[in-house]
């Protein structure tokens, strides 16, 4: 089995790129419920086809919330506070982590 060790350069790039992933459903967030607002709002397109294509919208508006700041239950923004929380304790995370010990045993 080999080492098992967290380098520090990945975590900073992996919550880098968690924030750019944040920051990007954020944005499609934001054009989605606009895009709602306006097949659902303007009144130039009605029948079945417009339920239908604003159902799917509505969906699809659903998703990308869930992966907002308005959401406090985001799951990219707590895989951020994860890893930035493991980042502080990285030191206790070997040392005191019976599992990790446990692992590191199998050796």
């Amino acid at each position: 089995m080999q080492d098992f060790k967290i380098a520090g350069g990945e975590m900073n790039r992996l919550t880098e790129e968690l924030k750019t992933v944040q920051e990007n459903m954020e944005s499609s967030y934001e054009r989605i419920a606009s895009l709602v607002q306006r097949v659902g709002g303007e009144g130039k397109w009605c029948g079945e086809q417009q339920k239908k294509f604003l159902a799917y919208l509505e969906l699809m508006e659903q998703y990308h919330k869930c992966f907002t700041n308005s959401n406090n239950e985001n799951p990219l923004q707590q895989a951020i506070n994860g890893l930035q929380e493991l980042e502080e304790h990285v030191e206790a995370f070997y040392t005191d982590f019976a599992e990790y010990k446990k692992v590191e045993g199998l050796r």
